[in-house]
């Protein structure tokens, strides 16, 4: 049965690393996956999460120990092997690696003596990372490509940068944002305690919700099916908070899966309307199956933000425009994103920000807001991206955005503020 689990393992992690599958959709196979337990769904994504997240730092590991290039499969599975040895297993150290020795000799009997050798050689050596502070080591101990490595430390020192990276690795941490329309913070706290949560109050949002831990079958209890919250990342709940509605607002969300801002703004409306847009029709599913589930009114429409919508033009108070970026700011829940990024990627995402731009900022009313968003921590996403903008686009001003504990031009949220997601938000108003 192991050696069926560690083929499960090692295909999965194959998929992310070489057929550029998203970690989001291949956890989300395994938790639908019914041939397996709840505890082994959870051994499996801890440990393919942490292969893919640690994979510089295991890649180095294996290198230092052979002098040889395993191939693909088998250096995947000397890296489960190490990372289950250094962070997993509990002082079983030779019971682990007797396991991975049995599954190479069933799944390649021709590498079962090096895995053999190179894992009891690593239980004699595990001092093998590098102990010096430069850009170089800080790439392998903390699996970021060093080019990406030099690019954070340019923008944010070398003070910063260790404490970024540092929260890149980490468990993100989870949080629900309660859904006003039906319940308050209090009581749901009260609800989540009784069905086996391990919760307390958010001392960054209001209307947010700290999850220590899950209870059992979590999507089968009241608390979930009747809609009472929403997962999200205190980041995203901030940025909804920013948005400032009245309740009677015509409201665009031009990029709209998978749906919790538009979810969350939508939630503040009493007369008003908001159209969720997003050129995923299946992602727009999701949402109105989240919609119905919350008890949010919301319209989607199927349509494209980078092609420009003649029928759209000045009919909106309000655009939400959260556009494609480098996702450089949710490392830690999609850790591949840090080896899919070129300078070449960069530019061109700049670019799609400004054609985006360009086009919704014209379906915005006269007196109506603009808000933008992304989910990275480059400046020139970011702020240079909106300065840009006003220099060209004299109709539209910064506006400050203000809330219970926001007062400022930007809202620039880096990993290390609240560890949690990276992200930007700002708020332009159409003269």
């Amino acid at each position: 049965m192991l050696i069926d689990t560690h083929k499960y393992i090692f295909n999965c992690i194959y998929d992310i690393m070489y057929n550029d599958a998203y970690s989001s959709v291949v956890t989300s196979r395994i938790d639908r996956d019914n041939k397996f337990s709840h505890n082994e769904k959870s051994y499996i994504k801890t440990l393919c999460m942490g292969v893919v997240k640690n994979w510089i730092k295991l890649e180095y590991y294996i290198d230092k120990l052979s002098n040889k290039k395993p191939k693909k499969n088998v250096k995947i599975l000397l890296m489960c092997a190490i990372y289950e040895i250094e962070f997993m297993d509990d002082n079983k150290d030779y019971l682990t690696v007797n396991h991975y020795v049995e599954s190479a000799k069933n799944l390649f009997p021709h590498a079962k003596n090096f895995v053999n050798a190179i894992l009891r050689q690593f239980l004699r050596n595990k001092d093998l990372l590098p102990n010096d502070n430069s850009l170089k080591s800080l790439s392998i101990i903390y699996s970021h490509p060093i080019e990406l490595v030099e690019v954070l430390e340019k923008v944010y020192g070398r003070k910063r940068l260790e404490k970024i990276l540092e929260v890149n690795q980490s468990v993100p941490k989870i949080y629900f944002r309660v859904n006003q329309k039906k319940i308050t913070r209090t009581k749901l706290l009260e609800i989540l305690i009784e069905e086996g949560f391990i919760v307390k109050p958010s001392d960054i949002c209001e209307n947010a919700i700290l999850v220590e831990k899950f209870a059992n079958n979590f999507t089968s209890l009241p608390s979930f099916l009747n809609g009472y919250y929403y997962i999200q990342d205190i980041s995203s709940i901030i940025m909804i908070n920013t948005v400032d509605i009245n309740g009677n607002e015509k409201v665009l969300d031009v990029a709209a899966a998978p749906g919790g801002k538009s979810l969350g703004v939508a939630e503040k409306l009493t007369s008003g309307k908001l159209i969720a847009q997003d050129i995923y029709d299946k992602k727009l599913d999701r949402l109105l199956d989240n919609s119905k589930r919350l008890g949010i009114d919301i319209e989607t429409k199927l349509g494209d933000a980078t092609v420009f919508n003649e029928d759209y033009v000045e009919k909106f108070d309000v655009v939400i425009a959260d556009l494609p970026c480098s996702g450089l700011g949710i490392i830690s829940k999609k850790p591949e994103i840090k080896y899919r990024k070129s300078t070449q990627n960069l530019k061109s995402m700049v670019q799609l920000q400004e054609e985006i731009l360009n086009n919704v900022s014209k379906y915005v009313k006269k007196d109506g807001y603009l808000y933008y968003s992304t989910c990275t921590i480059l400046p020139f996403e970011n702020e240079e991206q909106i300065r840009c903008f006003i220099e060209k686009n004299s109709n539209f001003k910064v506006v400050s955005l203000e809330t219970k504990d926001l007062n400022n031009e930007f809202v620039n949220l880096v990993q290390d503020n609240l560890y949690s997601d990276g992200f930007f938000i700002s708020k332009l108003m159409r003269l």
